[in-house]
């Protein structure tokens, strides 16, 4: 007869999860250390863990309280955790870390949720041109709770885009036309600029002719026409060795304008509006992005309507 041998050892743990159990280990001591002596002399641990502890309490410098807390994570190894996890009758609700991390912003929908502003920064921030990594826990915050049991598991979100700063465009109006100029999109990093020379980024102007709809009840803009504006240079920049581009402008003269209203069959003096939108090409641009290629490009960012001045004389 031949039979098999079934090894009933347990297999073997992996290194992820043995990592896992030992990073788990080291956050019930710092939990240990955050908690107050006096709930700390109730609990039934090794007396080398308990003097460890109340050392690490003792601790004001970073560097030292970090090699405690390692020590600590160490003596844990080799301790039940089960009876340090036991919630004892009149335990303290535990606030410890709450307020490390920011309660997301509710909204209309019980589903849907806003995340704060990073810290330090406003909607009209250059750095919010960037990304973000947050990371995010479902937990409670009213309600008695130990700090363990305060917030669940995190999930760590890379890549996260917050609404660019609003996009406005300068308007200047005088006997020969009109000038549109818009700034480029300026992405930085520790206060320094990484907007390349030319823009990876292209400005384009819309032209509009206010009109009173027919019921007269209303003013409708008209779109009379659309150009790129074209990058203009500023000066010099001696650290990064290259020219610096802060803005692109776009012109119609007035005679283009005159045209482009009689083709309509509009009056010289109808009042005009205009404004910006900034796209962000691909690998092959589209040649006109906000006309024959609409929905084809991406749009960064559009600027809100802007009334053109009458002629300055």
């Amino acid at each position: 007869m031949i039979t098999a041998m079934q090894d009933s050892a347990a297999p073997p743990v992996s290194k992820t999860k043995r990592k896992k159990e030992m990073l788990e280990l080291q956050q019930l001591g710092i939990a240990l250390v955050e908690l107050p002596e006096s709930q700390l002399g109730t609990m039934d641990i090794a007396e080398a863990l308990r003097e460890a502890v109340l050392a690490a309490k003792r601790i004001t410098a970073h560097e030292g309280k970090r090699r405690q807390l390692q020590y600590i994570g160490r003596l844990m190894r080799d301790v039940d955790p089960e009876p340090i996890r036991t919630i004892v009758p009149g335990q303290s609700d535990d606030q410890a870390g709450l307020s490390a991390m920011q309660i997301l912003l509710p909204t209309d929908s019980p589903r849907h949720f806003l995340v704060h502003l990073p810290g330090g920064l406003t909607p009209e921030s250059s750095a919010m041109f960037g990304f973000f990594t947050y990371e995010l826990r479902v937990g409670h915050a009213i309600g008695w709770s130990t700090a363990q049991g305060r917030l669940g598991r995190p999930l760590r979100v890379t890549g996260v885009q917050h609404p660019m700063p609003t996009l406005r465009c300068a308007v200047l109006r005088d006997r020969r036309g009109i000038e549109v100029s818009a700034p480029f999109a300026d992405p930085t990093y520790e206060g320094q600029s990484l907007r390349p020379f030319p823009p990876a980024t292209q400005l384009w102007v819309l032209l509009y002719a206010q009109v009173h709809q027919a019921d007269g009840a209303d003013m409708r803009n008209v779109l009379l026409g659309h150009r790129q504006a074209i990058p203009q240079p500023q000066r010099w920049e001696r650290k990064i060795d290259r020219l610096r581009v802060d803005a692109g402008t776009a012109t119609w003269s007035n005679a283009e304008i005159e045209r482009l209203l009689e083709l309509l069959a509009l009056d010289s003096e109808t009042p005009l509006s205009c404004l910006a939108v900034e796209t962000l090409p691909g690998d092959q641009p589209i040649q006109d992005p906000v006309g024959q290629g609409l929905g084809y490009e991406r749009f960064l960012r559009t600027s809100p309507l802007t009334p053109i001045p009458e002629v300055c004389v």
